[in-house]
């Protein structure tokens, strides 16, 4: 069983079977980015409800992932980082007092407690443009307990328009994919800080954007095929003086996303609210299934397709009976 906690934007947590959490990309303050970014609507989240995780796994150095403003951790916690290239991210980590890093090479796999977790280094240079140097910090997670697995891609694009061959390695060597996190918004100042442009065209403009990255998304999809797909990263808004600027910008709420992939026949789409945890352990096509009366409980629970946890640990036959009869 593998279980994601959602919290905003590119944070949340994992949770194993036997409770390990790895909290993902911790911003929780309002004013990342020179004091611009802002969640929309407010967490409700503080940094001290999070420190008590078992791991910390921390993408890249932009703070909307790595804010180190309250990055408050114990100087022993478990830092899960890509050991790849230039290092920049765990150099600063280093930098302020940090001495439990699990630098993690690109394409390995290593074991915390139940859970495996292996890191990718930046799939493409740039999603969307030809470039020579290009993405030099991001990195991707897949995260697997039981053989459920959860691919965490962050702000790292497996794949760019006419090549999504990694978001096909992904599914082919690391599937089948239970959950797939990946971005759909552009984090940039076009077109809403170009002011050569009318206001309407840059209405035009980020309306062209969103669509452009809503097609990446779906060909990745289409590629890697998992099970659940949730939009992910990238959700702000810019505040205080700035504020006028959210109307052009590349950007628009997970919502918008999978209504968009909905309407192109993208029907696994899933969305998420502060506080809300997806459970990968049951497929809820399955679960549809038994609700209708079309397939069994007993029969789905003898064919291993449903994942349990049963606190307190005892067994309870008549329990079980009784789930035989669980349909509409």
């Amino acid at each position: 069983m593998l279980r994601f906690s959602f919290i905003g934007n590119a944070c949340g947590i994992f949770i194993g079977k036997n409770g390990t959490r790895v909290l993902c990309d911790p911003w929780l303050v309002d004013g990342v980015f020179e004091g611009s970014w802002c969640h929309y609507p407010p967490l409700k989240t503080k940094v001290e409800d999070v420190l008590g995780v078992d791991a910390v796994y921390v993408s890249h150095l932009h703070p909307d992932h790595f804010d180190d403003r309250h990055f408050n951790f114990a100087k022993d916690k478990p830092l899960i980082v890509l050991d790849h290239g230039r290092n920049f991210l765990p150099k600063k980590l280093q930098a302020m007092g940090y001495t439990n890093l699990i630098a993690i090479k690109e394409c390995e796999t290593v074991k915390f407690n139940e859970l495996e977790i292996t890191l990718f280094a930046p799939f493409v240079k740039h999603a969307y443009e030809d470039a020579e140097l290009g993405n030099l910090i991001d990195s991707a997670m897949l995260i697997s307990c039981d053989g459920v697995s959860a691919f965490d891609a962050n702000d790292n694009n497996p794949g760019r328009f006419g090549d999504v061959s990694a978001a096909e390695m992904i599914g082919r060597e690391y599937g089948p994919i239970g959950l797939a996190m990946l971005p759909y918004n552009g984090a940039s100042g076009f077109p809403s800080c170009f002011d050569h442009f009318t206001d309407a065209e840059k209405v035009e403009k980020s309306r062209w954007v969103l669509g452009r990255n809503f097609e990446l998304m779906r060909e990745e999809i289409l590629a890697m095929k998992p099970r659940f797909v949730l939009p992910f990263a990238g959700a702000y808004v810019l505040g205080g003086d700035l504020r006028h600027k959210n109307a052009y910008l590349g950007t628009t709420t997970w919502d918008e996303c999978a209504d968009w992939l909905r309407e192109r026949g993208i029907t696994n789409v899933r969305c998420l609210r502060e506080g809300d945890v997806l459970d990968c352990s049951l497929d809820p096509r399955l679960l549809r299934r038994i609700l209708d009366r079309r397939s069994h409980w007993n029969n789905a629970e003898i064919g291993c397709h449903i994942s349990m946890r049963r606190i307190p640990d005892k067994y309870e036959p008549d329990l079980h009976t009784a789930l035989q009869f669980f349909h509409l």
